[in-house]
């Protein structure tokens, strides 16, 4: 639950109405977590204990939320990405290609425009994704074994996760992705803890809300599964009455044509 008294920034507060969230993301406690010792190792436990009040922890909801993003960023940006030119490319190479029609050119054209940004989409996606996903993991550990959130955190994440990355070019090119992540860590990590300071918010409360957002897609994904299985139970149970009556009807005209 989000602290009140922390929120004491009308002007901030303008810009993001925090307020009005207020209360709204109370989740239900779980008692084997509260009962875990407030400990280095005992915080990381924590993240990876599952139980029917919390099958997944914050923590790795907020992990998969954003190595989820990271692919819908990755598919939609390696897709324009290989995708460019590709009609510049097709027109050079298939200026002697004789096609029986405009439109089997077109189709053609289609389908190559189509093959580059799937392939853009699998190279960039994956990578990035693996990128991301070390990086938010690495800091996930370590804001959770030291109790608080640091910049240092975010360089820690960005620089192994650059450092794994590159690992492929040698150790020159592992370095370089070591030293640009750990960069990048820090800019981004900055941003984050200044965003956080003028909210007067907490990681922990972004990290409730987005587990409060996950439980009501859930609850509408499952409403509306079921709503959708009772109309569908509804309408067989309707055809298997119209099924019986026409079996009945049946059975009666061959008794009459019998008799």
């Amino acid at each position: 639950m989000l602290n009140i008294a922390k929120i004491r920034r009308p002007l901030i507060m303008a810009i993001f109405p925090l307020r009005d969230l207020l209360g709204k993301y109370d989740i239900p406690k779980n008692p084997i977590v509260n009962e875990t010792e407030d400990t280095p190792m005992g915080r990381i436990r924590k993240i990876f204990i599952s139980t029917e009040y919390e099958p997944i922890s914050k923590e790795l909801q907020s992990l998969i939320n954003f190595s989820s993003t990271a692919t819908l960023v990755g598919i939609v940006v390696g897709g324009i990405i290989y995708a460019q030119g590709t009609i510049e490319k097709f027109i050079e190479n298939n200026e002697a290609t004789r096609f029986y029609s405009q439109l089997d050119a077109k189709r053609a054209l289609q389908t190559n425009v189509t093959l580059q940004f799937a392939k853009g989409a699998y190279m960039f996606g994956w990578r990035l994704t693996v990128f991301c996903g070390t990086y938010e993991f690495i800091r996930m550990m370590l804001t959770a074994y030291y109790g608080k959130p640091s910049v240092l955190h975010y360089m820690i994440g960005a620089g192994i996760a650059g450092f794994l990355f590159k690992l492929s070019l040698g150790l020159k090119g592992s370095l370089v992705g070591l030293i640009f992540g750990a960069v990048l860590g820090g800019i981004g990590g900055s941003f984050i803890l200044l965003f956080l300071k003028l909210t007067g918010m907490t990681l922990e409360d972004f990290q409730n809300i987005q587990s409060y957002w996950s439980y009501k897609r859930d609850k509408v994904f499952k409403t509306a599964v079921g709503k959708h299985l009772e109309e569908e139970y509804g309408e067989s149970k309707l055809l298997y009455e119209e099924n019986k009556n026409i079996q009945r009807e049946l059975s009666k005209i061959e008794e009459k044509t019998k008799n």
